[in-house]
């Protein structure tokens, strides 16, 4: 699994009938209640804006396909860090507030375009002096004007119930629309929000739209219920500088496993083409794959809608070979695939020819016994007192405590140890890994478990950093195998500088 994340462009938070504008501030505040009187409540909504420009690259270049996208926003609450403070009352921009606790924030689409502004206090400081308070701004977006001299078409985006808007449509149509895209529910208060947007930003994606306009707020039957007490919840901002800022995580399906080196009898196998130019990736345009038998006959033949891209340069096919006696084909013997036309950039290249060995099925199944390993295994013995799996791992292509350029993107190669053996290593399909942060000793988990690709040319990741926030960082290992996990100790850490700090 890939993943990519996309850091919001501007967002603020506006106030009901404030002018107030809050597009610096490190804070989220949302909040609601204040009056037993529905005209005096006050309430809060966030707006934030993600740019897909990069994602739209992404497909254009067929690093990745639409069809494996999937989308969620991570938004960090301020108050995850101290669990045990439940029922606290803060001291908020409006006094003193109390965390909200069993209530519903809603996503919802913003109709229409705004700006950022420079605001960062959430109300005008009291001061004795005449000096203003330059910190404070009441300027666009807010919640009268979406922009200088422009009005939201409805006052906060959307003025009543937001699953039915009105503010796009003219006083002669009853047509609605509704804004609401998902809900999270929090029953403690202080949850981080994670949000589906999958078929959403899909739709847009495939739409070729770039600009998405969101916002999140209390529900709205929550949201103007009379309440003398204020309820707050806090998240951090795009302006918090840490590794805390909010994004949408696009999580795509670009691994590799190939089964060239590994293909057994009577089980699904997929075989890859990697096609490349001048030293790198590139797309290309292939007529079909043949499979050929030891005996050079057709064994099978797969349409051009039978290959799958997994991204840029890499191709695959998967299909089943089935042990026949009555037409020799057993274990050890070699086929061929023939991927066809092979075209790159309008440049015919002819067929490309490759081979792989057919290996015998009892040594992928083991049937009967309660040790996973099979004939294939690696013949450590338990005479040993060393399991089967009790692989070492080592790595190239990053250095232990590296600084890295953000923007710069590694080959990580992962070499796997035979135990007990001189320099043997063995290409395995089940590795994973993980990056996290440390906030003292505990570990913060930055991105879950991904496989790392498996090829004939062994074990690698790639790791992109243009979307790693400048940080110390540490990856993680582990590996499955023989109805074991076993995770590495073997960490390694780097750090990821930004262009300001790099030397």
């Amino acid at each position: 699994m890939g993943i990519f994340r996309t850091y919001f462009s501007k967002d603020t938070v506006i106030i009901r009938d404030s002018c107030v504008n809050t597009g610096r501030n490190p804070i989220i505040e949302l909040f609601h209640g204040g009056s037993t009187n529905v005209n005096n409540l006050k309430y809060s909504r966030y707006l934030f804006n993600v740019d897909l420009t990069e994602l739209q690259d992404k497909l254009t270049n067929k690093e990745i396909s639409l069809s494996s996208l999937t989308h969620k926003i991570n938004l960090t609450n301020t108050s995850c860090f101290d669990e045990e403070l439940f029922c606290k009352t803060y001291c908020g921009s409006f006094g003193e507030v109390k965390r909200a606790v069993s209530f519903d924030l809603i996503l919802f689409k913003v109709p229409e375009s705004w700006d950022e502004g420079n605001g960062y206090d959430y109300v005008e400081a009291k001061s004795l002096c005449d000096v203003a308070n330059k910190v404070f701004c009441e300027s666009p977006a807010n919640w009268l004007d979406r922009q200088t001299g422009q009005s939201w078409l409805e006052e906060g985006v959307y003025d009543g119930d937001p699953t039915l808007y009105t503010g796009g449509f003219t006083a002669n149509t009853a047509t609605t629309e509704n804004l609401v895209i998902d809900t999270q529910h929090f029953d403690h208060g202080n949850e981080n929000i994670c949000l589906d947007l999958t078929t959403y930003i899909n739709g847009l994606l495939f739409s070729g739209e770039t600009e998405v306009n969101l916002g999140i707020a209390f529900e709205y039957s929550e949201e103007v219920a009379p309440s003398y007490d204020v309820c707050y919840t806090g998240f951090f901002s795009k302006d918090t500088n840490t590794v805390y800022e909010p994004y949408l995580e696009t999580s795509f399906d670009n691994v590799i496993i190939d089964d060239r080196d590994n293909f057994f009898l009577d089980k699904e196998n997929t075989l890859y083409l990697y096609v490349n130019a001048g030293g790198e990736a590139v797309n290309s345009q292939i007529s079909g794959v043949t499979i050929y038998d030891q005996n050079d006959n057709i064994y099978l033949q797969i349409p051009p809608s039978g290959i799958t891209q997994t991204t840029t340069g890499v191709y695959s096919v998967t299909f089943t070979v089935s042990g026949d006696t009555s037409k020799d084909i057993c274990g050890n013997i070699q086929f061929r695939d023939v991927w066809e036309d092979v075209t790159i950039s309008g440049k015919n290249l002819g067929d490309v020819e490759l081979e792989f060995i057919v290996k015998e099925s009892g040594k992928y199944y083991n049937i009967g016994a309660t040790n996973a390993a099979t004939t294939n295994g690696l013949g450590v013995g338990l005479a040993t007192n060393k399991s089967i799996y009790d692989y070492g791992l080592s790595f190239s292509g990053i250095r232990r405590q590296e600084k890295i350029k953000r923007g710069d993107t590694r080959r990580i190669n992962v070499n796997v140890l035979v135990p007990l053996k001189i320099d043997q290593t063995e290409t395995i399909g089940k590795i994973y890994y993980r990056l996290f942060i440390k906030e003292g000793r505990t570990q913060i988990e930055y991105t879950d478990w991904s496989l790392v690709n498996k090829t004939p040319d062994g074990n690698y990741f790639i790791m992109d950093t243009s979307w790693l926030i400048p940080n110390d960082y540490f990856i993680e290992f582990k590996i499955e195998s023989g109805n074991e996990v076993r995770t590495y100790e073997d960490i390694i850490n780097f750090e990821i500088v930004s262009e300001k700090d790099w030397c």
